[in-house]
C-alpha cells in the first residue's frame, strides 16, 4: 500500500458554494464529464441529488489528495481528476464502481507513479464521504525485440 485517505463533505456546504459561485465553482473543482453528469441530474427528478453527487466527488478528490501529497508533495488540479463509474467492462455507467480518470497534467503527473487508485464512496442524508486506497503497480516493460 502507498497511500490512504478519507474524506466527508457536508452536501450544503458545496450547495452554498454553487449557490454562491456556480459556473465558476463547477469549473474549477470538476471536470467537463462532471459538470455534465450534474446538470443533468438538476433537470430530473429522479437519481441523486445533484449536491450529492459533487459533495460525493469533491470528498473523493480530497481523499486522493491525503492519499498522495504526504508521499510525494503532488497537488493535482480537482478539475483534471474526474471521478467516472464503470460497469466492470471499461464502459461508463451510472452505476458501477467507482473509478478515478486522470485528464492532462493529472494525467501526466500521476501515471509515471505506477500506482493504483482504489476509491469508494457513500451518501448519507446531508454527508457525503469518500476513501481512496493507492497501490504500487508494476511498471509495464516494454516489448524488446529478440536479439
Amino acid at each position: 500500500m502507498f497511500g490512504i485517505g478519507v474524506d466527508i463533505t457536508h452536501v450544503p456546504r458545496i450547495r452554498r458554494l454553487f449557490t454562491r459561485w456556480g459556473y465558476r465553482f463547477l469549473r474549477r473543482a470538476f471536470a467537463p464529464a462532471e459538470i455534465l453528469r450534474f446538470e443533468e441530474l438538476e433537470r430530473s427528478a429522479s437519481g441523486p441529488s445533484p449536491a450529492a453527487f459533487l459533495a460525493a466527488r469533491w470528498a473523493a478528490k480530497e481523499a486522493l489528495h491525503k492519499a498522495l501529497a504526504p508521499r510525494t508533495g503532488l497537488r493535482l488540479d480537482f478539475s483534471e481528476v474526474e471521478v467516472t463509474r464503470s460497469a466492470g467492462s471499461g464502459a461508463p455507467s451510472s452505476r458501477g464502481a467507482p473509478a478515478f480518470a486522470f485528464h492532462y497534467s493529472a494525467g501526466k503527473a500521476f501515471q509515471p507513479l505506477n500506482l493504483h487508485a482504489s476509491v469508494s464512496l457513500s451518501h448519507d442524508g446531508e454527508y457525503a464521504a469518500a476513501f481512496v486506497v493507492l497501490t504500487e503497480v508494476a511498471p509495464q516493460k516494454e516489448d524488446t525485440p529478440l536479439g
